[in-house]
């Protein structure tokens, strides 16, 4: 789960030109919490820290280059992180989102 999550980290993060700075600036803060969420269950023996995780939550909310159906997606997907008998959910949904980021170079 944790390498599906540092994959998005990167996939949110690819270069785009974004019309406004507030959108990079959140999206690069989405990228770093996302990091932050895989290096916590990497290194914290598959459990989360609920404030990463809210954290990584409330900035979905924020001017992000995600679709909304994106950001749904993502925001199931951290649900998920939340009640570990999920989890074998969460790698899926987040790979899918991650392509699709990849393929269409992220931007709405």
């Amino acid at each position: 789960m944790s390498n599906s999550l540092a994959r998005l980290a990167n996939a949110v993060k690819q270069p785009v030109v974004l019309d406004y700075e507030s959108e990079a600036v959140h999206t690069d803060q989405l990228s770093r919490l996302l990091n932050e969420l895989s290096s916590t269950i990497s290194e914290g023996n598959g459990s989360t820290a609920p404030g990463t995780s809210a954290a990584t939550r409330a900035a979905i909310n924020e001017d992000i280059s995600l679709t909304i159906d994106e950001q749904r997606v993502l925001a199931r997907a951290l649900d998920e992180l939340d009640d570990p008998a999920l989890w074998h959910q969460v790698p899926q949904s987040l790979d899918q989102l991650s392509s699709t980021l990849e393929r269409t170079g992220n931007l709405e």
